[in-house]
């Protein structure tokens, strides 16, 4: 009996060191490039409306899972001549940083130019996930909170989006 126990306590242990690489670790994230697109829907005193968001940005971690990240886009709105140019900065917090799989919290400031401008804030959240050093995909819900330059009203961009993300350590 005490020698299945050490035979079955050894293959788990095999198993767990033979498995533990292709779940979980992966060398320390530091900072990552990504492009995207994605779409939603924007709601406001006048209404709702589609819309989506193409772009690119990146980030970079300063002290354990903190850091900053910065992206422009485009902004499109079918049916519409009211597009243009979006850009963020904001901070990030990513969990397991040392993991293949970073679940993240982000949240800054969002501008718009186009026919019109405005600017707020925006946060959200999603995951980020590695397959190997440097290659990973990125998704993301966030809501861009806008007032605009002429007291219009607010607006909100609530999207989702995906994208690939290019990593380093």
């Amino acid at each position: 009996m005490k020698d299945g126990f050490k035979v079955a306590a050894l293959i788990l242990a095999v198993m767990a060191f033979l498995v533990n690489p292709a779940f979980g670790q992966n060398s320390e994230k530091k900072g990552w490039i990504q492009g995207f697109f994605g779409g939603g829907m924007a709601h406001s005193d006048y209404g709702s409306d589609e819309f989506m968001h193409a772009g690119a940005g990146g980030g970079i971690l300063i002290a354990g899972g903190l850091g900053g990240e910065a992206e422009i886009g485009f902004m499109h709105f079918p049916g519409s001549t009211d597009n243009g140019t979006l850009f963020s900065a904001g901070a990030i917090y990513a969990f397991n940083t040392d993991q293949k799989t970073l679940p993240f919290l982000t949240g800054g400031y969002v501008g718009f130019l186009g026919d019109d401008t405005s600017s707020g804030g925006y946060f959200g959240g999603g995951v980020m996930h590695f397959f190997g050093d440097r290659l990973g995909i990125r998704l993301e819900v966030r809501d861009q909170i806008y007032s605009d330059d002429w007291g219009g009203g607010t607006f909100h961009y609530l999207e989702a989006r995906g994208g690939i993300a290019f990593g380093w350590d």
